[in-house]
């Protein structure tokens, strides 16, 4: 039986067949068991795998799933505030733009009450995309 720590591990890893094989078997794009329920399309995101997200996004990931807590990465530096959303974390122009596209509010807040554009400092992607974004303030 297939689950989310596997599915967790391909995307991580960048293996989108693998990823595939595992929401086809019934996986869940948005994870099942806390806490890594809503983390594969973050990691997806965190990891630059562009193709493993549209795949996730199409498939029902949910774009506004946010960190249920502060993450430390192994040097034990904060890595993602609670509230962290994958546009938070985006640190590409291309991958800003899927989830943009796909319908990722750009006025969402982390715990700190930022904004994506705060966080990645306002760069190139988000301003590129955020044209084609409809401003939300209500998340």
């Amino acid at each position: 039986m297939f689950n989310d720590s596997q599915l967790l591990h391909k995307v991580v890893n960048g293996d989108l067949p693998g990823v595939q094989e595992l929401v086809n078997a019934g996986v869940s794009v948005n994870g099942n068991l806390r806490p890594l329920r809503d983390i594969p399309l973050i990691l997806a995101t965190v990891e630059g795998h562009i193709r493993i997200a549209k795949f996730l996004i199409a498939r029902g990931a949910n774009l506004e799933s946010a960190c249920l807590e502060d993450v430390g990465n192994e040097n034990g530096e904060m890595s993602a505030r609670k509230g962290t959303r994958a546009l938070h974390l985006s640190s590409s122009p291309e991958m800003t733009s899927v989830l943009l596209k796909a319908g990722a509010c750009l006025n969402a807040t982390d715990a700190d009450g930022c904004t994506s554009l705060v966080r990645t400092g306002g760069g190139d992607g988000t301003r590129a995309a955020q044209g084609k974004c409809r401003p939300q303030v209500d998340h």
